[in-house]
């Protein structure tokens, strides 16, 4: 199953510059990117882009490794971590 794209994230006003991201294999969750000074990750859905704050680094190798990502983010990222939508 798809995970759903974030619906309430508010979105940022002055993010700050662009994360490197990297293809995805999955349906729903198409780029990620960490930045492991400010561990913050995006993520690039076919709705948008969306940066979730204090993100552990293992957190985002586990998301890369996962079998399915969607479902990853699901039940490791949403709702767990501060998200601002941003493009």
């Amino acid at each position: 199953m798809p995970a759903p794209i974030p619906q309430r994230a508010p979105r940022l006003k002055n993010p700050i510059p662009r994360i490197r991201r990297q293809p995805v294999r999955s349906t729903s969750v198409h780029e990620a990117g960490y930045d492991v000074a400010t561990q913050t990750l995006d993520l690039r859905f076919s709705g948008g882009v969306y940066r979730y704050d204090a993100v552990p680094r293992a957190i985002y190798e586990a998301l890369l490794g996962a079998v399915s990502p969607g479902r990853f983010v699901n039940d490791q990222i949403r709702g767990r971590f501060r998200c601002h939508r941003i493009g």
